[in-house]
């Protein structure tokens, strides 16, 4: 970003062999990350806020590992090249006006990472969490959470010998004008959470599974939409233990760096539960801990005091296209602790 009317078409443009390691990138113009023709690493970067592409890759290899992908947009992530490779490891990609990510004729493994809230852009062309047209060989999705994408959360369309495994994964309230269909052009599923339209609300107990070890149901997230990008298993999830262990790499970690496979088992999605997970209604953003972001959040909505205001959000029904801290900064109903209406000292007092 440089003025009002001046912006880089692209901010970053990534060399062969190179690496990208803990940047911010956002406010481009077309694409926030390119490459073209060269093979490259990004890790730990935030690509957020750019006008077209988070990242835009074309006949090269890349590897994206624990990226935040957000707010792009176009497409989180497009990867362009007959049999070139997409590594995404424990990665968020949300809240992009297109797909999540895209491919053209490659290859994508996804492990340990997040897809949702994509596809937010309304147009007569529908956009997914993961769209993948002519995949080359088969791509692999595993031990992923993929929720509250528009339409499918993984839609491919190709031939069908190169249709791609999904393993171990949560689908959850994707597709939702569609009867919640999750997945489409894709092969059976392995050990998966789907949508269960039944039971949205709750999760249930112990759900039957189908013979690939697929089960239906409210996968038991710890916290409640809005708070949708805190995907933690609750302990009573059934999605607890039902993975498929024998598809886990030695050290391999989940979306928190926590062992996947240290109590013996693996968990469906990208969250893996141990006994230092807990959820309390007051840890806002999902963390694990109540702290300085919490106060953050309360300082935020501080003395804010007008329920009947149009922009006023009814907790009952939270608008979907609404992030967390855009429901929070609206008249900071969550900070509103005791609920009378108004965000002051009795509220601070609660929160301490």
């Amino acid at each position: 970003y440089i003025g009002e009317s001046a912006r880089n078409n692209t901010v970053v443009t990534m060399g062969d062999n190179t690496l990208l390691d803990g940047v911010t990138v956002e406010e481009a113009a077309e694409k926030g990350i390119e490459g073209d023709s060269v093979s490259a690493t990004i890790i730990r970067c935030k690509i957020t806020n750019n006008l077209q592409r988070g990242i835009s890759w074309l006949n090269g290899d890349l590897v994206t590992q624990w990226c935040e992908i957000n707010n792009n947009s176009w497409h989180g992530i497009n990867h362009e090249g007959n049999s070139k490779l997409l590594i995404v490891e424990n990665c968020k990609i949300y809240d992009n006006q297109h797909d999540g990510i895209r491919t053209v004729s490659s290859k994508l493994t996804m492990l340990n990472s997040m897809i949702y809230q994509n596809g937010l852009e309304i147009s007569p062309s529908a956009y997914y969490g993961i769209s993948m047209l002519n995949p080359f060989s088969s791509p692999m999705i595993r031990n992923c959470t993929i929720a509250y994408n528009a339409n499918e959360g993984i839609r491919c369309v190709g031939s069908d010998q190169n249709r791609p495994n999904v393993w171990s994964s949560i689908f959850f309230a994707n597709n939702a004008d569609d009867n919640y269909i999750d997945i489409s052009g894709c092969k059976e599923p392995w050990h998966c959470c789907l949508t269960d339209p039944n039971s949205l609300d709750q999760p249930i107990p112990d759900p039957p599974k189908d013979a690939r070890g697929n089960i239906r149901s409210n996968p038991g997230f710890a916290y409640p939409y809005p708070l949708y990008g805190y995907f933690h298993l609750n302990w009573d999830s059934p999605c607890i233990n039902k993975g498929e262990p024998n598809a886990i790499g030695p050290d391999e970690v989940d979306i928190d760096g926590e062992d996947r496979d240290g109590d013996g088992s693996v968990d469906i999605g990208a969250d893996e539960v141990t006994c230092e997970d807990s959820s309390d209604p007051n840890d806002w953003n999902g963390d694990g801990v109540i702290n300085y972001e919490e106060f953050a959040i309360l300082s935020h909505a501080w003395l804010s005091c007008d329920p009947n205001s149009p922009s006023y959000p009814n907790p009952n029904n939270p608008d979907p296209n609404d992030s967390y801290i855009w429901y929070v900064q609206r008249w900071g109903f969550v900070a509103d602790m005791n609920k009378d209406s108004c965000v002051d000292m009795a509220d601070l007092d609660l929160f301490m």
